[in-house]
């Protein structure tokens, strides 16, 4: 190796760990690294090591070994000196997943927060070669988890978010963890111009502004998102209705078609704020969306009625482009709801077009009665389901050994399973696990009498868990 370069330091800092994350010495920053590393990176540089005599791999499986290896921080700077020919496509690949965080490290010497996040804003905006802006595909911004006051989290605004998207032209995955949604500090402006992503997550957020404005404001940034993700938003105590003013900045063809809300309450939450939770707010922006998403795909937790409300209305007008479906009933008979009321409020029936569904029935509850509403309510069910369904999967849970012997049986042979003439194949459990002989028993005997239409490969394969068919 001759001569020293800024990449040759870089790896001999080891400011890169096998995480992906991107790290200095103690005054650390993400700039500190990528101002020697990614102000350069289109441009060539000197092999460390030269090679004779032997042919050069074919690009194409020189990407293949690349891609393998892009999570392995080590081994791609390792790559790096093989010859000339590896070079510059390591250095693409080595910032490929890119994770900046703020969180503290005390193991590396990194005890003083800095903001690692705003330096990375910042580079990207000045010192930022089009090489490295270009080489990342997925894009990682986190707080520090051990941050709880919302004033000493991690803030970025929609400005700042904006001018990320515009960086990364090939960017296709951003995951938001632990971050403020702060207010602009300037005037807003009407953004013209629409970004596309694969996903777009949101975990532990919450936000400083009000939220019907910004988190529309996030999602006006986009004409297409494959896959939402979002769990455990929190949003300010602010239960005003949407207006027409929240949805000026999203485009009336904006699209997505798959959607994942986790983050429900529970049944000793406050009633006040119930409305709030990640899951009824999310569905309410959707909801409130101008033109109607084609949505595919609806992943969703309930665990108050008012969430069961709003993902029916939300399945009302959405629910017919809809062919997967997975929703978790969670601590619903805490209220004493009514199966029939649970069933008649989801509006199952709206989506004609549903192929696939998993439905999992959590009572948490001691009390035998109200356990077997699990078995009821999966019952009344399967009467609203399309005759299109081909998957189905199920879940019932019950709290303790004794309350399984409450599942009741004759009311899922009550059940009109025949109407469903496309079914394929069917997995049920029941939780906590039990192998039983009764319920091998009883679920044979079902099987053949209800499930006609199931081939024999498709019924039934029993383990000491759980029982499958």
């Amino acid at each position: 190796m001759s001569g020293t370069s800024a990449l040759d330091r870089l790896v001999k800092k080891q400011r890169i760990d096998r995480g992906g994350r991107i790290y200095a010495d103690a005054a650390f920053d993400t700039y500190a690294t990528l101002k020697d590393f990614g102000r350069d990176l289109s441009a060539s540089a000197p092999s460390p090591t030269t090679t004779h005599g032997l042919p050069k791999l074919p690009r194409d499986i020189l990407f293949i070994i690349l891609s393998k290896l892009q999570e392995d921080k080590h081994a791609l700077q390792m790559c790096m000196f093989v010859c000339r020919t590896w070079l510059n496509e390591c250095r693409s690949h080595l910032f490929r997943i890119t994770h900046v965080s703020d969180a503290l490290y005390p193991n590396r010497g990194l005890r003083n927060r800095s903001n690692r996040v705003q330096s990375f804003v910042d580079f990207l905006k000045g010192a930022a070669s089009p090489g490295f802006c270009s080489s990342i595909r997925v894009l990682r911004l986190s707080g520090d988890q051990k941050m709880s006051e919302a004033h000493q989290r991690t803030r970025i605004n929609i400005t700042m978010l904006a001018s990320v998207l515009e960086s990364l032209p090939r960017l296709r995955v951003l995951d938001l963890w632990r971050i403020v949604l702060a207010r602009e500090t300037g005037p807003s402006r009407l953004r013209t111009h629409k970004f596309t992503l694969d996903a777009l997550s949101m975990h532990q957020m919450s936000c400083s502004i009000d939220e019907a404005a910004g988190l529309f404001d996030v999602l006006g940034l986009f004409s297409y998102i494959s896959t939402i993700d979002a769990s455990y938003v929190d949003v300010p105590a602010l239960t005003r209705p949407v207006v027409s003013g929240d949805t000026t900045g999203i485009s009336s063809s904006f699209q997505v078609n798959d959607v994942r809300l986790k983050g429900c309450l529970r049944g000793q939450d406050r009633p006040e704020v119930r409305r709030l939770s990640t899951v009824g707010r999310m569905l309410e922006m959707l909801h409130d969306l101008p033109g109607t998403p084609n949505l595919r795909s609806l992943t969703v937790q309930c665990g108050v009625m008012g969430e069961v409300k709003v993902l029916g209305q939300f399945l009302t007008q959405v629910g017919k482009s809809i062919e997967f479906l997975a929703i978790e009933l969670f601590e619903l008979t805490r209220e004493h709801i009514d199966p029939e009321t649970v069933v008649q409020t989801l509006h199952l029936d709206e989506c004609t077009q549903l192929k696939s569904l998993r439905l999992v029935i959590f009572p948490n509850t001691s009390e035998g009665s109200r356990n077997s509403a699990a078995s009821v309510c999966f019952s009344l069910l399967i009467g609203t389901l399309s005759p299109k369904i081909r998957r189905l999967d199920v879940i019932l849970g019950y709290n303790d050994m004794e309350n399984l012997s409450t599942f009741k049986w004759e009311a899922l042979q009550e059940a009109p399973w025949r109407r469903l003439k496309n079914l394929e194949a069917i997995t049920f459990e029941l939780m906590p696990h039990r192998s039983d002989s009764s319920i091998e028993m009883n679920a044979r005997q079902f099987i053949s009498n209800q499930l006609p239409t199931l081939r024999a490969r498709d019924i039934l394969k029993f383990d000491t868990k759980s029982f499958w068919y």
